[in-house]
């Protein structure tokens, strides 16, 4: 997954939307496999750029937020 990222990144730039989801699931998988302080890390910075590409009342920006509180 983390290489499909960097591939994203390079194609897309690092604040394209697919990139961005892209860190999300890392972030998810890592939770899944119970790393969970890279999961709220993975969340927070996914958080951060969508409050600041998206806005804060995007329902992109609201899903991250609540990934963040479980």
């Amino acid at each position: 997954a983390e290489g499909l990222l960097a591939d994203l990144e390079q194609a897309l730039g690092p604040h394209h939307p697919d990139p961005i989801c892209t860190r999300g699931n890392v972030a998810g998988l890592r939770g899944r496999m119970g790393d969970a302080r890279a999961a709220l890390a993975g969340y927070q910075d996914v958080l951060a750029q969508r409050t600041r590409h998206l806005g804060p009342d995007h329902p992109d920006t609201d899903l991250t937020r609540r990934r963040i509180l479980r």
